[in-house]
């Protein structure tokens, strides 16, 4: 699910619900606005089965304390997003209270949509800083191909938009997934 300047809610019907369900996977809320707590306070985790995570943008110029006290107290797993060209930086403290960070792997600022092969290094910078329970989720351009070397360095999540909803069976796909290793890579 998406919220973004301009596009104020892109979200998938029951039946991608039932089946995020039934696996236990929870949805992944990525706030791409200047005012994320405004937009979180909209989401009601409370009447959902499956967890909830959102993240806000590090560029969004939010108070990170207000975003992750309003997450928490919503019952929404605060997370932080980071631009593929948006370095991560060394002191890392200010970051620490976010429970999972969100990587953009595209270019969207260049106008390169596809899948940064460089984003493999941003998430090693992120594992050598962060804490051991944040995990890492990778987004924008994921595809099977990229599984292994995610899994490989670090990465727990996989939001894979694309490859699964322009598929030709999009279900088939989904239930393919242990075979290609995106239920194998929510291990901590």
């Amino acid at each position: 699910i998406i919220y973004k300047i301009g596009v104020q809610n892109l979200g998938y019907g029951p039946g991608l619900y039932d089946l995020l369900k039934k696996y236990n996977i929870g949805a992944d809320i990525h706030l791409i606005v200047n005012n994320p707590v405004e937009y979180l306070q909209k989401i009601n985790a409370k009447s959902f089965s499956i967890p909830i995570r959102a993240s806000m943008h590090v560029e969004s110029g939010e108070k990170f304390s207000d975003f992750i006290n309003t997450a928490e107290w919503l019952g929404i797993i605060p997370g932080l997003a980071f631009k593929l060209k948006t370095s991560i930086p060394k002191d890392f403290q200010k970051y620490i209270d976010f429970k999972y960070f969100h990587l953009v792997c595209n270019d969207e600022e260049s106008g390169i949509l596809a899948f940064q092969d460089e984003i493999f290094e941003k998430i090693s910078n992120l594992r050598n800083v962060k804490k051991h329970e944040q995990t890492i989720t990778i987004d924008c351009g994921v595809k099977k191909e990229h599984i292994a070397p995610g899994i490989k360095g670090g990465v727990n999540y996989f939001v894979m938009g694309s490859a699964i909803f322009k598929n030709s069976n999009p279900f088939k796909f989904i239930k393919a997934a242990p075979d290609i290793g995106i239920f194998s890579a929510k291990k901590n």
